[in-house]
């Protein structure tokens, strides 16, 4: 049985999945300045993609938890927001 929201979640989880492995396919990670690794447009910009990365990795591999928090929610009218919530959460 498919709830109505259930094709949302869905969509968005694979909306955010595909979008933060577009900006790590478009946006080329930049080379250490003079002072190398430890120049701190660098640090920002390697954690960045690390968070990104992992967004990008981890959204496929924790869909069915969140499809499965979403259907099992009491209340109809929250589970949207619950389970936004739970994969802001999670990441």
């Amino acid at each position: 049985m498919s709830l109505p929201g259930q094709r949302l979640v869905l969509a968005a989880l694979l909306a955010l999945a595909t979008l933060s492995w577009a900006y790590l396919w478009f946006a080329p990670m930049p080379m250490p300045g003079d002072r190398g690794v430890s120049e701190p447009t660098y640090i920002v910009a390697s954690l960045m993609m690390w968070f990104i990365m992992m967004i990008a990795m981890m959204t496929p591999a924790v869909a069915p938890v969140v499809l499965l928090f979403h259907r099992s929610h009491p209340q109809p009218d929250l589970r949207a927001r619950r389970s936004a919530a739970f994969v802001a959460g999670y990441l």
